[in-house]
């Protein structure tokens, strides 16, 4: 791959042991040695041949066969879900002939040289396991997965195309010499929004091959509707680099409903999403048909008042998010419970107001912010046991975030470090209840030791096993 001389000026050095590529097929895959993985069908917790602590989740289209080989993606969740997104990709994965792995391993918080490790483990079991076209090896993630997806894309190369949901590049100091096609997802509620927007200029400047979608949303996975988007782009990519052949009734189809995005966004006169939508079609069309004319008309709309009055806004705004956000992380140090408790009131009144779309948008961004800097401080300063700090930044989280599963959990270890036992066990049930589901961590976790030589830890554990 050429060299890109190019830099994200970001903060610590990682690596990654590569993976080797053997496409001898095994028929049988197996949770044990008596299970066989059938065509058509998700399993949730498939382990792996040399390491059975590694394991993922799998979809295997109808479509294949042995010694035929199809493209795969390998899928990393924020919290190891790998069902996840396995369960969100498959219907278009079925359509299309594609291989989906949800790694059940990788997790935000894991330290980089474990999570390489597993990682290694997966590919090296699937590629031994499948015929896999080693020309078409595909990654997602969402959030922290995101990063690792396209961690793995940066370091090792030999992928095709990543798609990142809800953020974007990983910490890394290092020069870009691997290239690879970029489709991000990002919603306009997500606090990572802007972060997005500038990885896309970023990746201009660097020749990459990308386009970053912006869907009505928050923090999360992309949503079903838009996941054959994801399909088309590896398809359409993999046409034009002849990997496959031309699939015109494809092309065909596409355009039209991309057109008829762009006809309903003209008539409605939603000026930005007809920008974006010429600009879609230009990144996804370019070399498949004649584009001349979406080229001759994104130029004209560039020029237009109406359109250079929207961006200087949305400029704007950014600016003002900006602001926001050193404002409250100064505030999380300086600013007691009691103002805290007004401004939350107070944010919470313009998230609601549906009048005022832009500025609510903004504000929900800013929550989201503020839950992840709570979840920061709270975390830091549990992990340091100082636990007056803790216990105003978790309430702090609380108030910004109630049904957040890591603020539930974050109130359980602070409990249990305090020795309220009752107190601890509330909260970690509330965790669970609202979908906390890392046994490993629960065991593992030296700040609940208090609480887990107590029957009803085990119960919970005893829960979490079911």
């Amino acid at each position: 791959m050429k060299k890109i001389k190019n830099y994200l000026l970001l903060s610590f050095f990682v690596s990654f042991i590569g993976y080797s590529c053997n496409t001898q097929h095994t028929s049988k895959n197996t949770m044990s040695d008596t299970i066989s993985i059938q065509n058509g069908k998700i399993y949730s917790h498939i382990t792996c041949s040399k390491d059975a602590t590694v394991n993922y989740s799998i979809y295997i289209p109808k479509s294949y066969e042995q010694g035929k080989n199809i493209p795969v993606i390998f899928a990393f969740d924020p919290h190891a879900h790998g069902m996840l997104p396995v369960d969100l990709l498959k219907d278009d994965a079925e359509k299309f002939g594609y291989m989906v792995v949800g790694s059940n391993n990788s997790k935000n918080g894991l330290a980089w040289e474990r999570n390489k490790a597993m990682i290694d483990v997966l590919f090296d079991d699937i590629f031994a396991k499948y015929s896999i076209d080693k020309r078409r090896v595909y990654t997602i993630g969402f959030s922290g997965g995101s990063r690792v997806a396209s961690l793995v894309a940066l370091l090792k190369g030999g992928i095709n195309g990543v798609i990142g949901c809800g953020a974007g590049f990983p910490n890394f100091n290092q020069p870009i010499e691997n290239k690879f096609n970029y489709l991000g997802f990002v919603g306009n509620a997500d606090f990572n929004l802007f972060e997005m927007n500038k990885l896309d200029k970023e990746l201009s400047t660097m020749g990459f091959t990308h386009y970053i979608e912006v869907f009505n949303g928050k923090h999360e996975w992309i949503p079903k509707t838009m996941v054959a988007d994801v399909f088309v782009w590896m398809e359409f990519n993999a046409i034009k680099d002849n990997l496959i052949a031309r699939k015109d009734t494809l092309l065909v189809n596409t355009l039209l409903n991309y057109q008829k995005k762009l006809e309903y966004f003209n008539k409605t006169n939603d000026t930005y999403n007809e920008y974006q939508m010429y600009k879609k079609i230009i990144c996804f069309f370019d070399k498949l048909t004649d584009i001349s004319d979406y080229e001759k008309k994104l130029k004209e709309m560039e020029l237009s008042p109406a359109l250079k009055k929207i961006l200087l806004k949305k400029e704007q705004i950014e600016k003002r998010e900006m602001e926001l956000q050193q404002s409250y992380s100064e505030a999380m140090q300086t600013k007691d419970l009691a103002w805290w408790k007004k401004e939350m009131i107070k944010l919470a009144k313009q998230v609601g107001d549906s009048s005022k779309m832009e500025e609510a948008l903004l504000m929900k961004r800013t929550m989201s912010y503020l839950s992840l800097v709570a979840y920061m401080n709270s975390s830091s300063a549990l992990n340091a046991n100082k636990l007056e700090e803790a216990s105003k930044y978790i309430a702090i989280y609380a108030l910004v975030d109630p049904t957040n599963v890591d603020q539930c959990y974050f109130e359980a270890c602070l409990n249990s470090l305090q020795g309220n036992t009752d107190k601890a066990f509330e909260a970690l049930e509330k965790a669970i209840k609202l979908g906390f589901s890392d046994k490993e961590k629960m065991v593992n976790d030296n700040m609940l030791d208090h609480i887990k030589g107590l029957a009803k830890f085990q119960e919970i554990i005893g829960k979490l096993n079911n």
